[in-house]
């Protein structure tokens, strides 16, 4: 991912850096939830199960903790993807540090992708044990009542709280629009200053990003009732200056129906996909941004 900052490896011997280091930078191209490059980084994980296992989880665990809201989904299916097919060293690698990572992600994150990572959390009982599986689900009920009890009545976290129970199945659970607000301001200063530095670094940002910051503020001003008179005008300061940027060409709106699809301007979405990505592996169509980043591909793929 271009742009992003370097991992902090002071946490691994200095020995196991460099292995840190190159699985990172083929773990960028994780942007979203994509079965080939999972499988690929699986495959990694796999080949280096004995002389790399410790920084390969070090690198997946740290860049899931620094990910923004749903950005983390990926990468906790790549873990799935791991302890699953590869298992043996990296579930007690994993073990340790799920719950924490878990339940750190889990409030970030919208309730669609809440929804995932509790039917994630589902199938991992005969990976992890149910101990470890029941023990995050005991945190997470006692997460999601208090989230609920301050968003609906304004109770504060420390006085008793109900039992309730988070149910694990496939259905995603029911959230109002009030429980996803509580962490609607966060989601949106975050998701604004990544739109921000895109377009200051010249990159027409993700349009589902847009999607999502224009949905997280219209929310906050219909069902915080409590906004100040500076919070609202903050609020519809931030939908100016969106509307703003898609005025100016900065974002292309999404195009919502297959009638606009025919129409609307597909320059920029070839662009992103074809012009910057000119090093194409005649194996397996993958393509890479530079020669580097093409002939690692290359190593790796033929040692197969």
């Amino acid at each position: 991912m271009a742009g992003r900052r370097p991992l902090d490896l002071t946490g691994l011997p200095v020995a196991e850096r460099s292995a840190a280091q190159e699985y990172d930078y083929i773990l960028a191209d994780l942007t979203f939830n994509s079965k080939i490059v999972i499988n690929n980084l699986t495959m990694i994980a796999a080949d280096n199960k004995d002389n790399a296992a410790v920084p390969i989880v070090y690198v997946i665990t740290s860049r899931t903790g620094e990910a923004i809201g749903d950005q983390k989904l990926p990468l906790f299916y790549l873990l799935d993807s791991i302890v699953k097919n590869v298992g043996g060293v990296y579930v007690g690698l994993v073990a340790p540090k799920l719950p924490k990572l878990f339940l750190d992600a889990y409030p970030l994150c919208t309730p669609k992708t809440q929804g995932s990572m509790q039917r994630l959390l589902g199938t991992w009982t005969p990976v992890f044990g149910q101990e470890l599986v029941n023990h995050i689900s005991s945190k997470l009920s006692v997460m999601t009542s208090s989230m609920a009890r301050i968003s609906d009545q304004g109770v504060p976290p420390s006085e008793p709280q109900p039992t309730r129970r988070t149910v694990l199945n496939p259905a995603p659970p029911v959230q109002t629009a009030q429980s996803a607000s509580i962490t609607m301001q966060q989601q949106m200063n975050a998701l604004f200053e990544e739109v921000h530095a895109q377009i200051l670094a010249e990159r027409r940002p993700s349009a589902d990003h847009i999607e999502t910051l224009n949905t997280l503020i219209r929310l906050q001003l219909q069902t915080t009732n409590n906004l100040s008179a500076k919070e609202r005008e903050h609020l519809l300061s931030l939908r100016a200056q969106l509307s703003s940027w898609v005025d100016e060409g900065n974002i292309q709106p999404m195009c919502a129906s297959f009638d606009k699809i025919r129409v609307a301007p597909h320059g920029p979405a070839v662009h992103a996909l074809y012009d910057g990505l000119t090093w194409v592996s005649k194996a397996d169509g993958m393509r890479f941004a530079t020669v580097d980043a093409y002939r690692k591909h290359l190593d790796w793929l033929f040692k197969l």
